[in-house]
């Protein structure tokens, strides 16, 4: 999407912050972002920082309603009035209009017939601060809120803290355990400092081949456990899969295989892309014109999410 952005919004050049929600990539609706500029977000953190109130997070006020009867909810003010359908927590549809544009008659239609005449949305309507601190949740629609920087960085802060606190401990316990063979050495010090000294000369060994490990693992297991996607053989496999119908274009990366080309029966194609157990999560990207199809799969031999997750869990 921020690739797009020139051709979405080819005046606009303030860099913005996205919020989509991911469970709108099943097909069942069109993905909906919500964006706003990264400058107003750093603004309403420090006017509220100013007010020593620490500002976590930002959601727009229609999605914090809690209401598991409505899947429309309306939100009007003295200058606009918006309506958002809601369908398990993905945004279907989102109408904004300015009431100044209501002079015009075709605008005033529109509405009309998409959400006031529309007796298959059951609305909830609010046009006041009563109607919405009666039926917040903040916990409503996460997949939609903002974070400014600010507190991203706190939150950074106070995980490097955290982690320097159960290193702390670590080392106290550490310390704490390498104190006791001292303190039964004091006790019986003759009998036990021969045996003290061979357990030592033993086990020594044992933990460098240890430290050695743990520092390779350490060191090298972002790239020995990197995701291997074995293009050839997905290639040879998608090859003999698709077979005889035309290929014209492959786009592949981190395990999802985007691919597109002709055929006299793609739903058959299609199936016979899940059944082969390399491959996964077999959809149409797109609609098929004309013989023409779009697919999108995903390597089933990776994983890239759970490498992440091992390695760079906060990226």
């Amino acid at each position: 999407m921020k690739l797009q952005s020139e051709n979405l919004l080819p005046t606009f050049t303030d860099s913005v912050a996205l919020a989509v929600n991911p469970e709108s990539a099943d097909g069942r609706v069109e993905h909906v972002a919500l964006w706003i500029t990264n400058e107003r977000l750093t603004q309403l953190f420090d006017a509220f920082e100013r007010q020593d109130i620490f500002l976590v997070a930002i959601k727009p006020r229609v999605l914090n309603i809690e209401d598991s009867s409505t899947d429309c909810f309306v939100d009007e003010d003295r200058n606009s009035i918006t309506a958002v359908n809601v369908i398990d927590a993905v945004i279907s549809n989102w109408w904004h209009v300015n009431k100044l544009d209501f002079e015009d008659e075709s605008y005033v239609q529109q509405w009309q017939q998409q959400v006031v005449e529309n007796n298959t949305l059951r609305k909830f309507e609010c046009a006041s601060s009563e109607a919405y601190l009666s039926a917040s949740n903040n916990y409503r629609n996460q997949a939609y809120t903002f974070f400014p920087s600010g507190a991203l960085s706190a939150r950074r802060r106070v995980e490097r803290g955290r982690k320097l606190l159960i290193g702390a401990a670590v080392i106290v316990i550490l310390l704490l355990l390498s104190v006791i063979p001292f303190v039964g050495q004091s006790i019986e010090r003759t009998s036990l400092v021969a045996s003290l000294e061979a357990q030592r000369d033993l086990s020594s060994g044992a933990r460098q081949d240890q430290l050695v490990v743990i520092n390779f693992e350490n060191e090298w297991g972002p790239i020995n456990d990197f995701p291997v996607q074995q293009i050839r053989a997905s290639m040879f496999t998608l090859q003999s899969v698709l077979s005889p119908d035309r290929l014209s274009s492959l786009e592949i990366s981190e395990g999802l295989f985007r691919i597109q080309g002709i055929s006299q029966d793609p739903q058959a194609l299609l199936e016979r892309l899940e059944q082969n157990p390399m491959f996964a999560e077999v959809t149409f990207a797109r609609a098929t014109n004309n013989n023409r199809y779009y697919i999108d799969l995903i390597l089933s031999t990776v994983n890239f999410e759970a490498y992440m997750v091992r390695y760079f869990p906060d990226e």
